[in-house]
């Protein structure tokens, strides 16, 4: 069962009748979680979980990822299992974003790389400048993204909130229906904010919800965290590589461990090679994928084979049993994320031979035209034509140094007194 935006929202509450209002004192307990799949079932019922009131969201036109809570009566409740265990009670659940993010202290939005522009529509009316939106995960720059969505949607200067971008999801999970299985608490997970000058306005808050699972990227920046983002590096490589048998076995065979051989494991290799390289372009500290998969309790080894073919925390996902062309191994981690490393790496003059190949097969299985349609690229960031030391001064500041004097006195919320750049990131976040 559906219903349009026309129609009244579902909404199941779990503590008050009515529209939430939420006064000073527990305005910080509300949070706000935008997406309900794997990743925004999971973050709902760790927040819930930490004591938080939260706040479950869908939209409309996948609403059937909620049909199981909006029934629940009289209380609508994520059943967790695994590295989180409990049962969380949600304050409501609806698809009427105006109630969900109403007084609310944050809001975490889990959503795949091609929904921000589709998230941009919906939040606009409601952002403040003082309640940061948080990407989990940011698909590598969805908060410049959203930030140029919004700006073409009249929030800019002072009114743009911080947007904070996650690496990675913060889970390696599943949820369906009103169940969540955690497989791994992700203990490493790089976050940044655009712009990187207001960093010390959420590191407390994200410090105090999820501690030191979260490493602040070194230059503040959300698109350094995003580049911490695996998907790309690992899910093509292994997809189009392995396709034959994942089509006619599908669930039934393991994702990691049936699927990653040595040279699989050198493809990937390959791929983060680039990753690194286009990171280094920027200035910015690069990890290996596997060293990081390590650190972050997926993986015993940072041997690129022994790290995805025997990691305890890649053992139990198995392959998608829906259309391979159609899933978000080629949707997303093809045609946003490795589209994005050769075209970023055409602007920097980095070469990207494995990302191209990949992508170029990926075009012919899927007959579309990855490249061409560039759901992500310098553009869509809003980085393109810039020079290295330029898109430092737009991560950092969050406008360009063209922008006309009005603007840059906006700018003045997101600096310290005479534009310094403020202190340096807390230390217990380290």
């Amino acid at each position: 069962m559906s219903w349009s935006t026309k129609e009244a929202p579902r909404v199941v509450q779990t503590r008050a009748a009515g529209f939430p209002q939420v006064d000073a004192e527990n305005r910080a307990r509300v949070w706000a979680v935008l997406g309900s799949g794997n990743g925004g079932k999971t973050s709902a019922a760790e927040l819930s979980l930490q004591g938080m009131a939260v706040r479950l969201w869908e939209f409309p036109q996948w609403s059937s990822n909620i049909h199981e809570l909006i029934r629940a009566n009289p209380r609508a409740v994520l059943h967790a299992s695994g590295a989180l265990n409990g049962d969380a009670p949600l304050e409501l659940v609806t698809d009427d974003i105006a109630v969900a993010v109403q007084g609310a202290h944050a809001i975490m939005c889990c959503l795949q790389a091609d929904a921000i522009n589709l998230l941009a529509d919906h939040i606009f009316p409601f952002v403040c400048s003082n309640v940061p939106i948080i990407l989990n995960p940011g698909s590598t720059g969805g908060a410049l993204v959203l930030a140029k969505q919004l700006r073409k949607r009249g929030v800019s200067g002072v009114k743009m909130p911080p947007i904070v971008e996650l690496g990675t999801l913060l889970y390696g999970t599943r949820a369906q229906g009103s169940q969540v299985s955690c497989a791994v608490l992700v203990q490493r997970v790089e976050f940044g904010v655009f712009p990187a000058s207001r960093m010390n306005e959420v590191a407390p808050m994200m410090g105090a919800h999820f501690g030191s699972r979260l490493v602040p990227a070194s230059s503040g920046s959300a698109l350094e965290a995003g580049f911490a983002n695996a998907n790309p590096v690992i899910h093509p490589a292994i997809t189009l590589l392995n396709v034959g048998a994942m089509e006619i076995e599908g669930a039934s065979r393991r994702f990691y461990r049936d699927n990653v051989s040595p040279m699989v494991a050198d493809m990937i290799r390959k791929v983060d090679l680039e990753r690194m390289a286009l990171m280094k372009a920027l200035g910015f500290d690069a990890m290996s994928d596997a060293l990081n998969s390590k650190l972050q309790g997926y993986a015993e080894s940072d041997d690129y084979y022994e790290c995805y073919a025997h990691g305890s925390g890649f053992a139990q996902f198995t392959c998608p049993a829906t259309d391979l062309r159609t899933h978000r191994y080629f949707e997303e981690d093809v045609g946003v994320g490795l589209v994005f490393f050769v075209l970023l790496g055409k602007q920097l003059g980095v070469p990207t031979p494995a990302s191209f190949a990949l992508v170029s097969l990926a075009t012919q299985l899927a007959e579309k035209d990855f490249l061409s349609l560039a759901k992500k690229s310098p553009q869509t960031l809003g980085i393109e034509g810039m020079s290295r030391e330029e898109m430092q001064h737009y991560l950092f500041h969050g406008e360009t140094s063209s922008q006309n004097d009005d603007e840059n006195e906006n700018l003045g919320a997101f600096l310290n007194v005479e534009g310094t750049a403020p202190p340096p990131i807390m230390a217990h976040l380290r």
